[in-house]
């Protein structure tokens, strides 16, 4: 992977269009290995921090080379930083904020969900509550003080009100059904079938 970012860079070096290229890496989900004891086989099915932190790196005009930041931010965060750089005006209500124009506000919550499963998590500063559908139950987790996530404990009405809010509030588009054809050939096109 390492080699291939770098050809993308001397690319743009020796073509000149590093000066206009704005390159954003990331992910939507990390990997579990066996952090957890029983979790083989399930490398990505979870809402554990080894999950959802993924990376986010940017490079390019007016982003500060070299600069580490460790304020949380979420993937909803890239379109508003993006049209932000671009200097393109719209009127979109967005969820996330530009990462470039001054820091986001560590104290906002970062959702994440597991549809499959059911599940919901929110992180605000520094505390993790996670939420099970089906079961109707929560646990919390203090990331600075148990950052590996191994001791639980109950949810808190404020945390546990920020998970119930964003499980509640509706996807803006319609979802595609799993087995329709042109999602299965969009997939059979990427490998995944």
């Amino acid at each position: 992977m390492d080699s291939q970012v770098a050809r993308v860079f001397q690319w743009l070096r020796g073509s000149g269009e590093d000066s206009n290229t704005i390159v954003i890496i990331t992910a939507d989900h990390g990997e579990a290995f066996l952090e957890r004891e029983g979790s083989i086989g399930i490398l990505h099915r979870s809402l554990f921090q080894e999950v959802v932190h993924v990376p986010l790196i940017m490079s390019g005009p007016g982003i500060p080379s070299g600069r580490v930041d460790s304020t949380q931010a979420g993937l909803f965060d890239i379109m508003p930083t993006v049209l932000e750089e671009l200097g393109i005006d719209h009127s979109l209500s967005l969820d996330g904020v530009s990462l470039l124009s001054g820091a986001p506000a560590n104290g906002r919550p970062i959702p994440t969900a597991h549809l499959k499963e059911s599940a919901a998590a929110v992180t605000c500063d520094g505390i993790k509550v996670v939420w099970f559908a089906v079961a109707d139950s929560s646990c919390m987790y203090d990331l600075s003080e148990d950052p590996m996530e191994r001791t639980p404990f109950p949810a808190d009405s404020h945390h546990l009100g920020l998970v119930l809010d964003f499980w509640a509030t509706p996807c803006g588009w319609d979802p595609v059904p799993r087995d329709s054809a042109e999602v299965k050939s969009m997939l059979r096109n990427l490998g995944y079938l």
